[in-house]
């Protein structure tokens, strides 16, 4: 059987591997050859699934949808932000937001307010506007007013079979709007317990909502 010869005096752990080879069989060398190439191999293929892993089809894809568990008046409330169609950005707004679960003769004679926030900016984001429209034929511009978030006051003595009765929005002037006006609307779907802010405008894009906030406070 041949020897294994050092090819560095200084060097104990580098061996002639020509030598060693020649006492090999020839079938183990081919394995061997084979193993090696597997090992050279896997990372490679390893690297290529992960870095080929797709969501949507290559799609665009939308996070901040979905419902949010907030608790409301000593009870839990379901925040959905229901999108739009897609804007030329590829992405769409959120055109709604619907409060589920709110019981509101447990939050009667109590301001709530919803924010959304892109967890980059600590303001938060601007959720609609006013559109245009012509009345007696004036033309009133839209965009006058932009709003940060969405103010519903419900009143005193409150129950749920008057729920919509009972509770009103808030512009961002502060301005008490009933059930709404050209920037946000108000409707309730009794059989489904579920509130809908509605924006003709919506400003805020899904892609970045990533914290939804509820406060509430006493009516003064």
């Amino acid at each position: 059987m041949g020897s294994i010869h050092p090819l560095n005096d200084d060097d104990p752990f580098s061996y002639d591997d020509d030598s060693y080879h020649d006492d090999l069989p020839t079938g183990w060398l081919s394995r061997r050859k084979v193993y090696i190439l597997l090992l050279v191999l896997l990372p490679l293929i390893g690297f290529t699934v992960a870095a080929n892993v797709s969501l949507n089809g290559n799609s665009k894809v939308e996070f901040g949808q979905g419902l949010y568990k907030i608790t409301s008046c000593d009870q839990f409330v379901s925040i959905y932000l229901g999108p739009s169609t897609t804007y030329g950005d590829g992405y769409s707004r959120v055109a709604n937001i619907q409060i589920q679960g709110l019981d509101v003769a447990r939050c009667a004679n109590t301001s709530l307010r919803i924010k959304l926030y892109d967890g980059v900016n600590p303001s938060p984001m601007n959720l609609f506007t006013n559109p245009q429209y012509t009345k007696s034929l004036v033309t009133y511009p839209c965009c006058t007013e932009t709003g940060t978030a969405v103010t519903m006051v419900i009143a005193a003595g409150a129950t749920q079979s008057t729920a919509l009765a009972s509770t009103s929005l808030v512009s961002p002037s502060g301005k008490n709007v009933g059930t709404g006006d050209r920037s946000e609307s108000l409707s309730y779907d009794p059989s489904l317990g579920v509130f809908t802010i509605a924006f003709p405008v919506p400003l805020a894009s899904m892609q970045y909502v990533s914290t939804t906030t509820l406060e509430s406070a006493s009516n003064v």
